[in-house]
């Protein structure tokens, strides 16, 4: 059967600027997300809730006309038919380039008498790190549209660019019908950010590895400048565990999870939490998570503990280390020390160096030696993608 699609109509002014405005113009589109993915095929979509979800970065074209992009429906013969086009402002623009994550959920209706499919925003938001405003997210208004063109069923869902191409990572073409199909499971609001915030991580991640998204670091000093230092029996030194904002993470920190290693089995300890911070776990055993109201410093450190080391013997050449919790908390395929960024409800998990603090060493160390995230760690995270 073939659906006819004609028309659209918008519901707000505003969406009717995209009649004029490119198809696509958030560029580098990556790491499109379709929820729910489980499902016989084809599935009757006449009637269904869908979520999409992608990254991409802001060009100038975003600027001018607002985020715009278009869903379009695709069979296997690879014909295409506009579904839907959307072109919403931002509040307060950010810079070219700037990376943005876009969700939204939404509804598609077919009417068998005449052949139209209608489609129907129902939720969406997009969210970006602003430079001077920090984690800025928008929401997105209520749209519904009449699409342009036909296409055969059954058919796949796909991101169009702005030439009418089809993006990566679309639907089945054979994922939906509006005819006889099997059902769909309707997503909860749940599990769709859980989805979202999964392939946020993963991404991430993934372009992490010839960057710097900040580090965690233990030192002798609140500044996070000093660390090597001595530490005798009966006289307690205090050590400070530091965040370091940068790359993903300047937007701002909303957690982080890691495990405190080489204490000598004589030392003992007292750590102390910003009491900024909310924890779960012990530093010093299986590790711990914190959680933080939205952070973002203007020197770009955040302390996170304050330890206080009791030292039983006279130890050389100890290694005070920041290791991966065990095992680790919510999505834990990440497994390294991590910060969380501040892209509320995702907060996406970013794997993160870290730098040892040297005690009582016999030979001079470095504080910008920072241990890097194990190869095999980053090696497992690409293979999700693979």
């Amino acid at each position: 059967m073939r659906w006819s699609l004609l028309r659209f109509r918008c519901a707000s002014a505003v969406l009717c600027l995209l009649a004029t405005a490119p198809a696509f113009s958030v560029e580098n589109v990556r790491d499109m997300l379709w929820y729910p993915r489980d499902f016989e095929v084809p599935g009757a979509i006449d009637g269904a809730t869908l979520f999409a979800s992608f990254e991409g970065r802001v060009t100038q074209t975003d600027l001018r006309d607002g985020v715009t992009f278009s869903v379009a429906a695709r069979n296997a013969d690879g014909n295409t038919a506009t579904l839907l086009q959307v072109a919403h402002p931002f509040d307060d623009p950010p810079p070219v380039g700037t990376p943005i994550t876009v969700g939204f959920s939404f509804t598609v209706t077919c009417n068998p008498l005449t052949g139209q499919l209608t489609t129907r925003i129902t939720t969406g938001a997009f969210s970006f790190c602003h430079p001077e405003a920090g984690a800025l997210p928008q929401a997105m208004p209520r749209l519904e549209q009449e699409a342009q063109g036909s296409v055969s069923d059954p058919f796949g869902l796909v991101i169009l660019d702005e030439n009418g191409s089809p993006g990566p990572d679309g639907t089945p073409t054979n994922a939906f019908t509006c005819g006889a199909g099997a059902s769909i499971p309707q997503p909860t609001h749940e599990q769709t950010i859980g989805a979202v915030a999964l392939r946020k991580s993963r991404s991430m991640n993934r372009i992490l590895e010839d960057g710097d998204s900040g580090t965690i670091g233990i030192y002798f000093d609140e500044e996070g400048t000093i660390c090597e230092g001595t530490i005798s029996p009966d006289q307690p030194t205090r050590v400070y565990i530091i965040a370091r904002l940068n790359g993903l993470t300047d937007c701002g920190l909303a957690g982080a999870e890691f495990r405190f290693a080489g204490i000598p089995d004589s030392w003992s300890t007292f750590a102390a939490p910003n009491p900024e911070i909310l924890t779960l776990g012990d530093p010093f055993g299986e590790g711990v998570t914190c959680a933080l109201p939205c952070a973002r410093p203007e020197d770009g450190k955040y302390l996170l503990y304050s330890v206080v080391v009791f030292a039983a013997d006279d130890d050389d050449d100890l290694e005070f280390s920041l290791e991966p919790r065990t095992p680790p908390v919510g999505r834990g395929e990440f497994d390294c020390p991590k910060l969380l960024m501040c892209d509320s409800p995702y907060f996406t998990q970013l794997c993160v160096e870290t730098q040892s603090c040297y005690v009582n060493a016999s030979a001079p160390k470095s504080c910008d030696t920072a241990v890097a995230v194990a190869r095999d760690t980053w090696s497992a995270v690409k293979s999700l993608y693979r």
